[in-house]
């Protein structure tokens, strides 16, 4: 069983769950990339220490492309009162409700799942301060500016949300000038993009 831990916060060194079983034999197999420890921690140092940021402490955090909710995860546990997660593998939603659980998050209170496209989605629940979104990179490309065309559709954007990217690529083209980019940290071949949003 492969496991992570949550780096900060009230859930410190506990563990999520980033694999799950293929068969009666309990074989592990892994079907997507998680959000690595130090990419993790990285985006969080950058969030409490880089004021043109909304903190984490109240917020409310969307994590699109979730995966087994590493990141949404974090921003829980350092105190995000709100966290919603979203990803169209029903395996990682399950590991989503299961690593929260584990911790005692309470399902509508703590934390919404949604299982759907985020190209597609209408219901988000509420706005969000800091959203952040991680696709495999092969699809980074075709679904950025739709997916943010879809968030702006639906209102999901609060006054001076941050916008995160996670991708392989150096530079993002996002084709809304009411997202404005602040910030591009490299991590070896992972570059994360920070995106003001300007209620224009």
């Amino acid at each position: 069983m492969s496991l992570t831990r949550i780096i900060g916060g009230r859930w410190k060194n506990k563990i999520i769950k980033t694999k799950y079983n293929t068969n009666k034999y309990n074989t592990n197999k892994q079907i997507f990339r998680p959000t690595t420890s130090k990419i993790r921690s990285a985006i969080f140092n950058v969030l409490e220490h880089d004021m043109k940021f909304p903190p984490i402490v109240s917020s409310k955090f969307l994590d699109i492309c979730s995966g087994p909710g590493s990141c949404g995860l974090e921003a829980a546990s350092r105190g995000a009162e709100m966290v919603c997660f979203i990803d169209k593998s029903r395996i990682s939603i399950g590991l989503v409700q299961y690593n929260a659980e584990k911790l005692g998050m309470l399902k509508n209170k703590d934390y919404n799942v949604i299982l759907g496209n985020i190209t597609k989605i209408s219901n988000f629940y509420c706005k969000y301060n800091i959203i952040f979104i991680d696709p495999p990179y092969d699809e980074f490309e075709s679904i950025i500016n739709i997916s943010v065309e879809n968030l702006i559709k639906n209102s999901v954007f609060s006054d001076n949300s941050v916008f995160i990217c996670e991708t392989n690529n150096s530079s993002v083209n996002i084709n809304n000038n009411k997202l404005l980019q602040v910030r591009c940290d490299n991590y070896g071949k992972t570059y994360i993009h920070y995106f003001l949003w300007q209620n224009l």
